[in-house]
Parts: structure tokens; sequence; C-alpha cells
């Protein structure tokens, strides 16, 4: 099994971008997943990955959920991102356009990409 963890550098975005989604409230998206302990079905990525996912993405200009797809397999950051959790296009794109609307959804995005941007130049130069 591979150590995502040594695999990321400490001051890599990613992890700029997973702590703000950790102080996100998540509670509508894990209500949605119907397969549970005693519920039969299909497993799915914890809630955090999605939303984790695309504003990394957004932060290196990736807008397309096949290149994302393809990113998450081929890059560390996403890898550790999804915590090793595949994903798939479908998925990646039903979370993109269900979640919130198109324009709502890229504006979010661009916009948190701006934030993190911002917010990882400060916390590096006060580290």
């Amino acid at each position: 099994m591979i150590d995502l963890d040594s695999q990321i550098a400490p001051d890599h975005p990613a992890l700029v971008v997973w702590a703000f989604v950790e102080r996100l409230e998540l509670a509508p998206l894990y209500n949605q997943i119907k397969a549970r302990d005693e519920a039969a079905g299909r497993p799915t990525p914890d809630p955090k990955v999605l939303p984790a996912v695309w504003p990394h993405a957004a932060l290196e200009g990736v807008g397309s959920a096949r290149q994302l797809e393809r990113l998450s397999r081929a890059h560390v950051a996403y890898r550790w991102l999804r915590g090793g959790v595949p994903v798939n296009y479908h998925g990646l794109r039903r979370f993109f356009l269900r979640g919130l609307a198109k324009a709502r959804c890229e504006a979010l995005l661009h916009s948190i990409a701006h934030n993190l941007r911002r917010g990882h130049a400060l916390r590096l130069a006060s580290a």
C-alpha cells in the first residue's frame, strides 16, 4: 500500500484545500449516501472528496470532469485528496452539475480558488 502522505510536500496547496473543505458543513452530502452499514449499495467516496478535488482543479485551471478524472489517477495531489479512493468522470460531473447550478458552481470554485491562493500565500509567509 502506498503512503500518500509521504508523497505530498508539507506546503502543497492541496493541504490548504483539504483544510478548507474540512471546515465546510457537509451534512447534506453525507445524508445523500444511501449505502450504509445496515443498507446495501455500492461504496461511495467520502463526501469531502468531491468538494476538495474541484477547487484544487480550479487552482490549476482545470474545469473538465474528464480531465479531472485523468488527473485523479496520475497526479499525486489528486490521489492524496481522494485518499486513494477512485472517482470517475460521471460522479465528478454529477457533483458539479447537481451539487450547484453550473454557473454558481463555476463562480464558487473560482472564488474559492482565488481565496485559497491568497490564503495559501499568507499561510506560507507566516510559517
